[in-house]
């Protein structure tokens, strides 16, 4: 399992999403996070 944020399923799962959608979703947020904060890094680098 890859990471996932627990604020975000959790709300998913109040709102009736069926669980291993709310993890899904939740999963693939986790990523473009990562991703996003990569690149900030780099451009920091870049300054």
């Amino acid at each position: 399992m890859s990471l996932m944020l627990g604020k975000t399923y959790d709300a998913l799962l109040s709102a009736g999403a069926p669980e291993e959608k709310a993890r899904d979703a939740s999963e693939e947020i986790a990523g473009f996070e990562s991703r996003f904060n990569q690149i900030e890094r780099d451009l920091h680098v870049l300054k």
